[in-house]
């Protein structure tokens, strides 16, 4: 068959008939039928879809091909043992379509109607469906059309041969069937032969010529890079995600790599935006989200040229069957020739991993088809979208800008959230170009930088030292301007690239410039947004909360506390317990010092941890008494230091800012 047929109305064709003659049959054994259910309204398409491979997205299209409306109300579509009862109501209008949603709940339309779930069934590769009139389904009266494919003998065959409506022992022959595509009718005629397996499904409109099917799935690879996890370590992954608006099932597809395939288990389900991970040649427990393939299967390595392939079912030389395909470096790699017969890919182009480090990803970053949208990203995110900031625990954590005195140095603190170290070689701190025509500015972490896990690293910008696991001396480098710039954290020195960005900030009337347009483009600063640098003094810091991105994040902070916590004071100064003046000396004026700040609003401390007598973590009418009755009644002693020194128990937190009778 290579042409269907619109007919206005079936009774003169066909299907009219055989009704005829099974009309005039049973009118003279006495049966009551009624001629005018058949011919006008049929089955038209049908998508089956069978469970394992895209399942739940039964459809059955029904069509008036009359020139009259036609009341559908009670009747039945009938695929044993589920039933469907069409609501009241329910019309076809002259040359109307239905779509059925089999196996589905959802809010019905005139055009659109869904079965619910309860008793019913998904449709099989060998399977039938039946309309009836009532829902006496034995009586061969009652039955309005009838289809089936895959095999014969399927529930309904012998009622439809006695109605007329199909002949005994025939179907329709659905070998050719992918996933995505229909069996769909011709419009004359009820033989098999005048249905087709159709590779792109015309639910809602009048059938069209029959294209070659080839599995429709919305499920792609999105991105392919190394991952860890606490049971496999680092290893090799493949990344699906489902870019249609329906679940969809993937159990039942295979990755291909080379000479390893690997079959997804059946059930492995995506609902719309979700993404899940095949773990290449390693094993863990598997969820959701998380698929492992065992040590048989042999992983790509992005280090050199390859190809990974997603197949519907294990016919690896069949371009109807293939998914999604993707090669980088060099092409000509396996499944190639397939990719280009299905045309999913170009032959003789690949992938780039131009610009890609150790520990960068494969990803599509790009719209489109073929290797363009495919690109080198230095901040992989398996898992999450592509565009998504990457989900790394190093954060630019506290910036020195404005030390005093103000040719002193400036320095960056990095803070490592995560519990495992982390290395930083050949990362970079970069700043903008300090005047036009330059380019950025960057400072190189040395190779095998590393960070501790819940630990700080203090860059120590424009100064030089001998640096150590906390310390690291940048020698020169720019000055940053505390009136505005900004500040970004690079995988690799070079603050063009988005996906090289893990962290960045900018603060006051900022002359970034380039690097903010790639920040906003990599997702980890809004645009718009500089961190206000009204308070910033020498002596302050710029500091992160700890969570979140944008200036909302930051804080001016006048106690810079580089290499403990932002919440936490300043490392204390060396001081003597009692001192509140911080004169060097104790005596009486120290006591009445405390007692007006504490309720007359007196002068503010330079030091609490001094005027902290009794060392109880706080200060109240306890600390001056405390003192005086040491001072003049012999009461207990001080707690230490009772000469210049630092607090023996400085895990209570007491801020101490200035001190000068012990130099600080």
């Amino acid at each position: 068959m290579s042409t269907r047929l619109e007919l206005g109305n079936k009774d003169v064709v066909g299907r009219g008939l055989g009704a005829a003659l099974a009309l005039f049959l049973f009118w003279f054994a006495g049966s009551r039928l009624c001629s005018s259910l058949w011919g006008q309204v049929a089955i038209s398409e049908i998508e089956i879809d069978p469970a394992g491979v895209n399942s739940g997205r039964q459809l059955v299209e029904i069509r008036n091909f009359g020139a009259e409306a036609y009341d559908l109300s009670g009747h039945y579509l009938y695929f044993r043992p589920a039933e469907y009862r069409f609501p009241n109501g329910t019309k076809l209008t002259p040359q109307g379509i239905i779509t059925v949603h089999l196996n589905r709940s959802g809010a019905g339309t005139p055009e659109n109607l869904y079965t619910g779930i309860a008793g019913m069934r998904n449709l099989r590769l060998a399977d039938a469906i039946c309309l009836f009139s009532t829902n006496l389904f034995s009586d061969p009266a009652k039955m309005i059309d009838f289809v089936q494919w895959g095999a014969a003998g399927q529930a309904g065959e012998a009622s439809a041969s006695a109605a007329g409506l199909w002949t005994a022992g025939d179907f329709i022959d659905v070998s050719g069937y992918r996933p995505g595509a229909s069996i769909a009718y011709d419009g004359s005629g009820n033989q098999a032969s005048d249905w087709c397996v159709d590779g792109t499904p015309s639910f809602g409109l009048a059938n069209d010529e029959c294209a070659p099917p080839r599995i429709s799935s919305a499920v792609r690879l999105n991105e392919i890079g190394q991952t860890l996890s606490a049971s496999a370590g680092a290893h090799m992954a493949v990344e699906l995600f489902n870019a249609g608006g329906a679940l969809e099932d993937a159990g039942g597809y295979w990755i291909a790599h080379q000479t390893s395939t690997f079959q997804i288990p059946f059930g492995t389900f995506l609902l719309p935006g979700e993404y899940l991970l095949i773990h290449l040649g390693a094993s863990g427990l598997q969820d959701d989200f998380n698929v492992y393939t065992g040590d048989g299967f042999a992983p790509p390595s992005l280090s050199r040229a390859g190809s990974i392939a997603l197949f519907g079912f294990n016919a690896l030389n069949d371009p109807s069957w293939l998914i999604d395909f993707v090669e980088w470096e060099s092409s000509g790699q396996e499944f190639e020739t397939v990719a280009e017969q299905a045309g999913l890919w170009q032959a003789g182009t690949a992938a780039s991993l131009a610009g890609r480090i150790a520990g960068g990803s494969l990803a599509i970053l790009k719209e489109g088809s073929g290797s363009q949208r495919w690109k080198s990203d230095n901040t992989p995110t398996l898992g999450v979208a592509n565009d998504a900031p990457p989900e790394l625990p190093i954060a630019l954590n506290e910036v020195l800008i404005a030390p005093s005195p103000a040719s002193g140095p400036q320095a960056v603190e990095l803070f490592n959230g995560a519990a495992a170290a982390y290395d930083l070689t050949g990362h970079a701190l970069g700043v903008g170009a300090r005047s036009a025509g330059q380019n950025p500015v960057y400072f190189e972490f040395p190779s095998g930088t590393q960070i501790a896990g819940k630990s700080y690293l203090i860059v120590w910008l424009d100064a030089s030292g001998a640096g150590n696991a906390i310390n690291l001396y940048a020698g020169p480098f720019p000055k940053l301007r505390g009136d505005g710039d900004g500040i970004a954290l690079l995988v690799t020195p070079d603050a063009g690239v988005p996906c090289n960005y893990l962290d960045f900030l900018t603060w006051g009337d900022n002359g970034s410039g380039s690097l903010v347009e790639a920040a906003v483009g990599a997702g980890i600063w809004p645009a718009g947004e500089a961190i206000a640098t009204g308070p910033l003094a020498d002596g302050s810091s710029i500091a992160y909360s700890g969570s979140g991105d944008g200036a909302e994040a930051y804080r001016i902070d006048a106690s810079p506390s580089l290499g403990v916590e932002n919440t936490e004071p300043p490392p204390s100064k060396n001081f003597i317990r009692g001192d509140c003046t911080a004169n060097g000396e104790k005596d009486i004026s120290d006591g009445i010092f405390l007692f007006t700040f504490l309720f007359l609003g007196g002068d503010p401390l330079q030091c609490e941890d001094a005027c902290d007598s009794n060392d109880d973590a706080g200060l109240d009418i306890s600390d001056p008494i405390a003192f005086l009755r040491y001072l003049f009644l012999g009461g207990t002693p001080l707690a230490p230091p009772s000469a210049c020194g630092p607090d023996p128990t400085p895990l209570d937190k007491m801020p101490c800012l200035s001190y000068p009778a012990c130099g600080g």
